[in-house]
């Protein structure tokens, strides 16, 4: 019993230390074409990797993309969302905090006058106010 247990041990030994060197041994390979590769901007932050033949082309494509987006952008009316301003289209918005005796009010009640006030919501940018 002891013999095959020394015997399963090497075998495993041996897998595991033979393996990882030949899976190694076949990763050197090296792209023979000469080539330069290049980084064209996407957006701020946001890097593509092109070919230097391609490179142009790539230009032009986001190009095309950039001035398509412009275009949809003002085309397409702008859509409601909950928490963006429809003035200045922040996203810095908040409610507007209740007033202190309406505060403690709803403190006192368990919340329940919530149900039933109006709540306005506010743009720290630009100071526009719109019920919730």
């Amino acid at each position: 019993m002891r013999c095959c247990g020394q015997a399963g041990f090497s075998i495993l030994s041996v897998a595991l230390f033979v393996t990882p060197a030949y899976s190694q041994a076949s990763a050197s390979w090296r792209d023979p074409s000469s080539h330069v590769v290049r980084f064209v901007t996407v957006e701020k932050g946001v890097r593509l990797e092109v070919l230097d033949h391609d490179l142009e082309r790539a230009r032009a494509i986001l190009e095309e993309v950039r001035a398509a987006r412009v275009k949809d952008a003002e085309a397409d009316p702008y859509l409601e969302e909950d928490w963006r301003c429809s003035k200045c289209r922040s996203r810095n918005v908040t409610y507007v905090p209740l007033s202190p005796p309406m505060l403690i009010l709803t403190l006192l009640l368990l919340g329940l006058p919530l149900m039933f006030v109006k709540r306005y919501k506010r743009c720290a940018d630009c100071g526009h106010t719109w019920p919730a």
